[in-house]
């Protein structure tokens, strides 16, 4: 992940004022690990070996960085066996993957899983409620109905069954590591509790299983509910076109709770041995350990799709008396799309099936194919967007509002009857004070949007956008640190340590050139850093914010990613 280019004596030192400037790593210390897994069908054992990668032989080879003390990041690339099915099978290839990535990243994954029960579970000191335990083995034996029954010749519940084996060669993988470790501190896993860990945006919303979890708005102050859902909202995200079209850049800023700054950016490839056609056999994924999918969300496949979601909060309780085990959470239904699509309505169209309900977001699905830098034209269906509820998932083609100059996404829905059956529309007409806050059109991250976004014009200037947080001074955030693109909840007067966690970005013509940027970390451009040992958000609820295998303090720099397995 280093610069490879002829330049002149001046260019080069121009091109190294411009990383100073924009604080870009470029160089690593971190060695990086590489090994193989290797299946015996006589025994119906695997072997995994740290040794260079073997392509040849292997059932499937990882390289891992753990650069996260040193960048912010963790990097993995994991890639399958491109046998035929008569030699390895599909869902063989995807165990195999699975239980290469669990048994090389187990410290990871504990680290991740400890801190994630934890806030997620802090009412049951860190235990799952028994109901939601229920709803994942029932899930669970949902997908083993479903994949025995359709997996040998419907191509979607092949993936299903891939993408299962997967996450549970992952679990194998770890939980093997760990017996092998005989280490007092590492504890197994089970397969409900991992579902924790892929299942973490879901989570917020399976809890409304029990009407009893479900929030009463109408007895809540102001301040109650929007300290209420942002800890449920995820994310700040734009895509903004050139004045001449001769460049469109992509990014996401995640915001999470300080619990998930672990962070690890994965490339998963798949040979597919079977008859069943994929469309995207590589898909990039900003995640966590642990986890197939991302969480953020952000993806990259080699079907040239870039996907984001930014989450919407839902007013209505109503619409969760629809939740039931016998459906697809979003993280499986997500990497469904990834791997089965070409196309943003293609996209759509499979995400929908089997919608849980849960991780209530708006998906964008731009495909880079239909954008052409050169000739600068955005052709139609550039730009799909995706907004979930329980029991309905509609979609829309928006390229036109791009073409105008950008697609901005703020926790807030976009189509007016998915705005109106979520409950926007009544409360704010019941709680005109949140009209700041959750106003698609006038909303402080909208008009913040609208405000800036004429100055983007390079990638310095994109960064600088989606880590924007001036909440002291900007006249549009009226002194609230949740009226910004990147939040910063620790400094709020709720004190809470949530926040916008990261940046993830690229553009059209940087993905020509398979670069990508990356920063982990609260943004700190116009504030503080964030400092575990000095923060005082921790205080507010102890029992909820653990940092197993966190560093203390998150003054990473921005990272060029190179992409490998395309």
């Amino acid at each position: 992940m280093h610069f490879f280019i002829n330049l002149s004596t001046y260019q080069l030192v121009l091109f190294y004022f411009i990383l100073i400037l924009f604080n870009i790593t470029s160089q690593r210390k971190t060695e990086s690990i590489t090994a193989n897994i290797y299946y015996s069908k006589y025994s119906n054992k695997f072997r995994v070996k740290y040794e260079p990668i073997n392509k040849s032989e292997s059932l499937a080879y990882i390289k891992y960085t753990p650069s996260y003390e040193e960048e912010g990041w963790d990097y993995l690339s994991l890639s399958s066996s491109d046998k035929p099915s008569s030699i390895y099978s599909d869902a063989l290839k995807h165990y195999g993957m699975g239980y290469l990535e669990g048994y090389i990243t187990y410290k990871r994954i504990y680290d991740h899983y400890r801190n994630n029960n934890n806030y997620k579970f802090y009412k049951t000191n860190g235990v799952m409620p028994s109901y939601l335990e229920e709803f994942f083995i029932k899930n669970l034996q949902f997908i083993k109905k479903m994949c025995t029954l359709y997996s040998s010749t419907d191509p979607y519940f092949h993936e299903v069954n891939n993408f299962f084996n997967q996450m549970r060669g992952i679990l194998d993988g770890y939980n093997n590591r760990v017996l092998l470790e005989d280490n007092p501190t590492l504890n197994q896993i089970s397969l409900p509790h991992f579902m924790a860990i892929i299942s973490v945006g879901d989570i917020d919303e399976l809890e409304y299983l029990e009407k009893s979890q479900r929030p009463d708005y109408s007895k809540m102050t102001i301040e109650q509910i929007k300290n209420y859902v942002n800890e449920r909202l995820h994310c700040s995200a734009l895509i903004k076109v050139a004045n001449d079209f001769s460049n469109v850049w992509f990014g996401h800023t995640t915001w999470s709770g300080y619990n998930r700054l672990i962070k690890m950016f994965k490339e998963y490839r798949y040979y597919p041995g079977s008859e069943f056609n994929i469309k995207a056999n590589t898909i990039l994924v900003s995640g966590y350990p642990g986890a197939i999918n991302s969480n953020d969300d952000f993806y990259i496949t080699s079907a040239n799709l870039y996907v984001m979601e930014t989450t919407n909060n839902v007013f209505n309780n109503s619409l969760f008396d629809t939740l039931t085990p016998e459906s697809f959470t979003c993280w499986l239904r997500t990497m469904l799309a990834l791997r089965l699509s070409s196309t943003g309505k293609e996209w759509c169209q499979i995400f929908s099936k089997y919608n849980s309900g849960t991780y209530n977001n708006q998906f964008m699905i731009l495909n880079l194919n239909l954008i052409d830098t050169y000739n600068k034209t955005i052709l139609d269906e550039a730009l799909y967007i995706s907004e979930q509820l329980p029991g309905y998932v509609p979609y829309l083609d928006v390229t036109d509002y791009l073409r105008k100059g950008y697609w901005p996404s703020y926790n807030t829905p976009f189509i007016k009857e998915v705005r109106s059956l979520a409950g926007y529309d009544q409360i704010l007409k019941e709680r005109p004070e949140l009209y700041d806050s959750y106003d698609y059109s006038g909303c402080a991250r909208a008009n913040i949007f609208r405000r800036d976004e004429s100055k983007v014009n390079d990638t310095k200037s994109f960064f600088d956008l989606l880590r924007y947080n001036d909440f002291l001074n900007d006249p549009l955030s009226k002194g609230d640190a949740g009226n910004v693109i990147a939040y910063r909840g620790d400094l709020d007067t709720s004190r809470i340590c949530f926040g916008a966690t990261d940046l993830k970005f690229s553009s059209v013509n940087d993905i020509k050139n398979k670069k990508l940027y990356l920063i982990n970390g609260p943004t700190k451009e116009q504030q503080e850093i964030f400092d575990w040992t000095k923060t005082d958000c921790i205080k507010s609820n102890p029992k909820r914010f653990k940092t197993y295998g966190q560093v203390d303090k998150y003054d990473f720099d921005t990272v060029e990613y190179n992409i490998e397995l395309w």
